[in-house]
């Protein structure tokens, strides 16, 4: 987790092996969001846009979802909310929502989260002061901790 500029060999690498999934030019667009390269996430995500229509309607909401995070980080509000009409809770915490990213996020645990994702994605970073965050955190890590004692030799 963290190693952004590593992540960036293997996007490429999908983008080449499967140059028509949106999905590859979508995480690659959030990699670079992760370190504020915004233009560079938007070059991506205009690549994604052009391939979408050679895809079915399921394409459509990978491009929203991704098209929403980056509008967020660029403090586009109205755009990233309006434009999805489910955001993430990354959406919200991008644009200093806390109310309505940690209520995301509680649903989100439901399905299952990842606490390393929760401990090392920036776009978490407006929740880390807040204690109900703080709160998650603790639980999340309890839970790994008790699998990694379960699963540490698989």
């Amino acid at each position: 987790m963290g190693e952004f500029e590593k992540a960036d060999r293997y996007f490429q690498q999908n983008i080449e092996l499967d140059p028509k999934d949106i999905r590859h030019y979508g995480f690659y667009a959030l990699n670079f969001i992760k370190r504020k390269q915004l233009k560079k996430a938007a070059e991506f995500m205009e690549r994604a846009e052009k391939i979408e229509v050679l895809h079915p309607r399921a394409a459509y909401a990978d491009i929203v979802y991704y098209r929403s995070i980056l509008f967020a980080a660029q403090g586009e509000r109205e755009k990233a909310l309006t434009d999805n009409p489910n955001p993430h809770e990354y959406v919200y915490s991008l644009l200093g929502m806390k109310d309505e990213a940690i209520n995301k996020l509680i649903l989100r645990i439901e399905r299952g989260c990842h606490y390393l994702d929760l401990i090392h994605n920036p776009f978490f970073d407006a929740l880390r002061d807040d204690l109900r965050f703080q709160d998650i955190l603790e639980k999340e890590k309890n839970e790994y901790d008790r699998l990694v004692k379960i699963y540490h030799d698989l």
